[in-house]
């Protein structure tokens, strides 16, 4: 699916990745489209989490509730009020003030790698 921004003229790829809670399993993107569809009633078995549109430095596509790291300080993602903070204890910083500059190092669900 795509989106169109009327105020930057930017159309970006919304993209979905899923925790599969009985299996203790992460989905794929692909995997998800054929599961929105057959999932016609809310299902707690599976946890849905929204793309941010941003790449870390190895070209790993970056989702809400990922765990990234950026100058050795380690933030969980979520997607918050329309926007992707990275968030810690300490701080909350919207995630395109990164420009990038992190590493996807695991997610809520798996831990960090």
């Amino acid at each position: 699916m795509l989106t169109y921004n009327r105020k930057v003229n930017i159309m970006r790829v919304i993209k979905l990745r899923a925790w599969l809670n009985t299996e203790k399993r992460m989905i794929s993107s692909k995997a998800v489209k054929h599961l929105l569809f057959a999932c016609i009633e809310e299902d707690n078995r599976l946890e849905f989490m929204l793309y941010s549109g941003f790449k870390d430095i190895k070209g790993i596509e970056c989702y809400d509730g990922d765990i990234i790291e950026s100058n050795n300080i380690k933030y969980k993602i979520e997607f918050l009020e329309g926007c992707f903070y990275a968030t810690n204890n300490k701080q909350r910083l919207p995630l395109s003030n990164f420009k990038g500059i992190f590493k996807v190092i695991g997610n809520m669900y798996e831990g960090i790698s």
